[in-house]
């Protein structure tokens, strides 16, 4: 059996400390004998970190071909996962949104955060298979929808699910609307439906957000909105998060603002006066108040109350200077679709035709200043513990030349001296900031795991996992495993212990389901990180990385991971030349291109 790096690595440290210590014991005659032997141990030494660099490899850039050559359809479709890699699906979903002149990386440099990019002139069944009709009339029909959880109506900025009173009702005892009514919404009363969560009942939904989330790290939702002739539509709003639209029927109206102060990328939905806006959709709540909410916290109706309420025109406080003219006005047809940046106004209205509507958002609560409000009260909390001088007195008489009434003081030295050292005390809570950064991007891994949505498989990928294999499963130090997809899992250390989350378990629908994480001993990490690596490619249990170098400690980790449900166990290796079983997803050089079928769909 071939020995990995770190165990060769490892066992060779071993005989080199023995060889030393044996040396050490032997008599040595003379002063300089023993010399000889602390030089030996020194060089060892120096050749072993050589050794250790020649064992590193070098980093090269994660390279991969966008697949220009596939519909939406293909891209999506699991029979074709292992003909395609988990990246190059991400990114080529990701093109497939972009004008075919417009490669991913311009997109991110000109218009991604920045301005507004549409999409039109294309084919108007390009996005058939996404969500038609037919989709939309099968949830509306045959779910059960609760008003102000799972649909809404909008007349403008009017909310169907907090000004009737019939909705209210049903919203505060969590009861669905009866399909009739739901349906009858926009077809005779006129309102825009909106439908909360579609993923959560349409699986093509399902696998592109997926897959997006892979391409963007962050969490990405979905909305669908049903317009009917000539409706008032949605009123002017602005998001804190990154949006495409995509028209899958019909034809909508959109209008575009700038934001009339200039502000860019903000933190908070905004509704003109000053006040936050509360971001619309399940994402917000769950970083409000955790995974795990309480219920004196806030109740299913005051939740609904909040997340659908009635907002305000965030224009409608500088009408009167001008600063509400429109910066374009787009009629998106079907197949167009079109990116709003986070910080851009925008609003819907119907026209002559009915529209169909999907929202795809993205970046919620991923910037770097989560990181970073992570990181400073920590930071803070580790200089003043760190730094006398932190907790010394104020000096006396300080309130004389401090504070607004002292600011203009900047000839006093007791003032410069005291602001020198809150300075350098700060300087102090940056260098402590720096050392948690990594700590606290695996905390906000961490965050993500507990959103993202769980992972479509394939048959053969199920036959190789827990759900094939069974929790009987006989896994020995010949059995290879490797990950279903990169990044489904992630470790962090907790309160000493090495703590693992994922998202296979997750619910469609965002902290749906709770998450249960995983924990294990310090020494089991390197084998945890050496499993959660192994993608494309399987590596055998018995050559994991572990410190007490026992067999069956290596099969215990990787026993309890392969119960998780995202390693495949003796799966079948991929194939250079695509189509390689289980999965495999790992093939860049494959040019086959899956076609799909156009089915038409009945008018709903």
């Amino acid at each position: 059996m071939q020995e990995s790096r770190a165990t060769k690595r490892r066992r060779k440290n071993k005989e080199k400390k023995s060889q030393t210590s044996d040396a050490g014991a032997a008599p040595q005659g003379a002063g300089a004998a023993q010399g000889d032997g602390v030089m030996d141990t020194k060089e060892e030494r120096e050749q072993e970190e050589a050794e250790e660099e020649e064992d590193e490899e070098p980093y090269v850039p994660y390279t991969f071909k966008i697949r220009r050559d596939m519909n939406i359809s293909g891209l999506l479709n699991l029979k074709e996962v292992s003909e395609i890699k988990s990246r190059c699906r991400a990114a080529s979903l990701l093109s497939y949104l972009l004008p075919v002149d417009m490669d991913r990386d311009a997109f991110y440099s000109t218009h991604w955060e920045k301005t507004p990019l549409l999409v039109n002139n294309v084919p108007s069944t390009r996005f058939d298979d996404l969500f038609p009709r037919s989709s939309y009339k099968h949830i509306v029909t045959t779910q059960g929808l609760v008003p102000g959880e799972d649909m809404n109506g909008w007349r403008e900025n009017i909310a169907y699910a907090s000004t009737d009173e019939r909705a209210i009702e049903l919203a505060e005892d969590g009861a669905p609307l009866p399909p009739p009514a739901c349906q009858k919404l926009a077809t005779e009363a006129g309102w825009t439906v909106e439908l909360s969560c579609p993923a959560v009942h349409d699986d093509m939904l399902w696998r592109l957000l997926s897959s997006l989330e892979h391409e963007f790290s962050s969490v990405v939702q979905c909305k669908a909105f049903d317009f009917p002739k000539h409706a008032a539509g949605l009123g002017r709003r602005m998001d804190n998060f990154d949006t495409f639209f995509i028209c899958t029927e019909g034809s909508v109206m959109l209008t575009l603002h700038q934001h009339p102060e200039g502000e860019q990328l903000p933190r908070t939905a905004w509704d003109g006066k000053g006040m936050q806006r509360c971001c619309r959709g399940m994402a917000w709540y769950g970083m409000m108040v955790g995974p795990s909410p309480s219920s004196a916290l806030l109740t299913p109706s005051l939740l609904s109350r909040i997340l659908f309420a009635t907002t305000t025109d965030p224009l409608s406080d500088y009408s009167d200077a001008g600063l509400d003219k429109p910066h374009r006005h787009v009629e998106l047809k079907r197949g167009e679709s079109v990116y709003v940046p986070k910080g851009w106004i925008y609003s819907f209205a119907g026209l002559d035709e009915r529209g169909l509507l999907v929202q795809i958002s993205t970046n919620i609560f991923n910037a770097v200043a989560d990181i970073m409000q992570l990181i400073l009260p920590q930071a803070l909390e580790a200089a003043i513990q760190n730094n006398v001088r932190a907790r010394k007195a104020l000096p006396t008489g300080y309130s004389y030349f401090m504070g607004i009434a002292g600011s203009e003081s900047t000839n006093d030295p007791e003032r410069k001296r005291l602001l020198d050292t809150i300075q350098n005390q700060f300087a102090a809570v940056v260098k402590e900031a720096k050392q948690m950064v990594d700590p606290a991007a695996d905390q906000h891994v961490k965050n993500f795991m507990t959103q993202r949505l769980p992972v479509p498989l394939t048959d053969d990928e199920e036959e190789c996992s827990i759900e094939g294999r069974g929790e009987n499963a006989k896994v020995t130090v010949i059995t290879k495993m490797r990950m279903v997809r990169p990044g489904l899992a992630h470790a962090v250390v907790e309160d000493g212990n090495v703590v693992l989350y994922h998202c296979m378990e997750n619910s469609r629908r965002t902290y749906g389901e709770p998450i249960h994480p995983i924990e294990f001993e310090l020494d089991d990490g390197p084998a945890i990180e050496c499993l959660l690596a192994a993608y494309p490619h399987a590596i055998s249990v018995g050559d994991l990385p572990h410190p007490s170098e026992e067999m069956e400690d290596k099969c215990d980790v990787a026993r309890a991971l392969f119960k998780e449900g995202f390693l495949l166990l003796d799966a079948p290796e991929p194939s250079r030349g695509g189509g390689g079983g289980g999965g495999g997803n790992d093939d860049d050089d494959d040019d086959d291109a899956s076609a799909a079928s156009d089915d038409s769909d009945d008018p709903f």
